[in-house]
């Protein structure tokens, strides 16, 4: 069995790295190259990272409102790291600081490997409890593998998807069963809000009242601790300037960030069309599905389905439903997948549903690095694979385990 599930995560392996070194080899090479060459080099100074490193610095230097003023920031940035420096913002509410202020008192790779190795560790762990969890049948080795593209894309973007994939997999492991730690992770996700859109959903229909109220709890805590260190005013730009400066990022920043963005606007965009109509089908494709995502979760829910399953479902659904997305931003969705595609491995399905169902799987752990491969060749069809992946792992009996794990009521 042990050589089995070798020989299935070797196949896995290697099938990632054929997707992903096309997409992000050269990246992750020129980021190494310059991480241990002597100064800044301008692979690792333009990095997503800049944010989680510059904002802290600000914030310890007491100018918050340089962060909350686009136009300021990115002179600032300019002035530390060149004139060319390409265009970054800070897009997240004051409360982030309250996590992110340890960076800003080391230096810039410093900061960058720690909260890599950190946030990386973390989301290990998450993933490793939710398996224990819902899927103990499945391989570690096989789920590892099949982990590969989104710990490498997440790497070569230098983005928090490491962090984000670790609280929602952690509010999973917590799920049912310890309220006021779901409720924190959930607290803490709120600096990415989007990306938990889905859950209160799942949690009313549980009748989670506690976890709600832990949410709730620790959210407001957040805030005041963020009101009582930086003071009111970042509160007020940022839903009066960086929210409004989010959508304009939207709607005319071109290059890169389009092929990274697993929505029907920015695939259209990427197609050429005009953002405004843009906005317009993916606003109509929200409406379409989410009805039907909404419709999966509530019938999935509780003793009467499969935890996992319904898990799939929510962090699938969640990139049909927020305009909003990165593929960097797919880490929970990664390692459910993973889990349900390493417990298929052991304990097999039946038919052309069940090979069709694990192909969903191995193809949702590819779509970190398959966004950005089908997005160079002009194919942003993301958002209809993920549907139809839907579809396919929640149809009725598949992928069930020989021992069903059941969250408590």
């Amino acid at each position: 069995m042990q050589a089995r599930n070798f020989k299935i995560a070797l196949t896995i392996v290697l099938v990632a790295l054929v997707a992903a070194i096309p997409v992000i080899g050269v990246r992750l090479f020129a980021l190494a190259g310059d991480f241990f060459g002597l100064g800044i080099g301008r692979y690792i100074a333009d990095s997503d990272f800049v944010n989680y490193w510059w904002g802290p610095r600000l914030a310890l230097g007491g100018e918050v409102d340089v962060l909350f003023d686009p136009v300021a920031y990115e002179a600032r940035l300019e002035a530390y790291f060149g004139p060319d420096y390409p265009p970054h913002n800070w897009s997240y509410p004051p409360h982030a600081l309250i996590i992110l202020w340890p960076l800003g008192l080391v230096g810039y790779k410093a900061a960058m490997a720690v909260f890599l190795a950190v946030t990386l560790a973390a989301y290990v762990f998450a993933a490793l409890a939710f398996r224990s969890k819902f899927t103990p049948q499945a391989p570690v080795l096989i789920m590892l593998a099949a982990l590969l593209p989104f710990i490498l894309m997440n790497l070569a973007s230098t983005q928090n998807g490491f962090l984000t994939g670790a609280l929602i997999l952690g509010f999973f492991a917590m799920w049912g069963e310890r309220p006021a730690l779901a409720g924190l992770f959930l607290a803490l996700m709120t600096i990415k809000p989007q990306l938990g859109i889905l859950i209160p959903v799942l949690l009313i229909a549980e009748r989670q009242w506690q976890t709600i109220g832990w949410a709730v709890f620790f959210t407001l805590l957040l805030i005041m601790l963020s009101g009582a260190a930086f003071g009111l005013e970042p509160w007020r730009a940022y839903f009066e300037v960086i929210m409004p400066f989010q959508v304009e990022v939207m709607a005319t920043w071109q290059g890169i960030m389009l092929v990274m963005m697993p929505t029907v606007m920015s695939g259209l965009r990427l197609l050429g069309m005009e953002a405004g109509v843009a906005q317009t089908f993916q606003t109509a494709f929200i409406v379409a599905c989410l009805p039907a995502v909404l419709w999966l979760i509530w019938r999935l829910r509780g003793q009467q389905g499969d935890p996992a399953v319904t898990a799939f479902v929510l962090t699938a659904g969640t990139f049909l439903v927020t305009p909003y997305s990165f593929t960097y931003d797919m880490g929970a969705l990664a390692a459910v997948s993973a889990a349900l595609l390493a417990r298929a491995a052991a304990t097999g399905v039946d038919g052309w549903a069940g090979a069709a169902t694990v192909m969903a799987l191995m193809l949702t752990c590819l779509l970190p690095v398959l966004t950005m491969l089908l997005g160079r060749v002009s194919l942003p069809v993301v958002p209809l694979l993920i549907a139809l992946f839907i579809a396919a792992v929640a149809c009725k009996g598949l992928l069930r385990p020989a021992v069903r794990s059941t969250v408590p009521a």
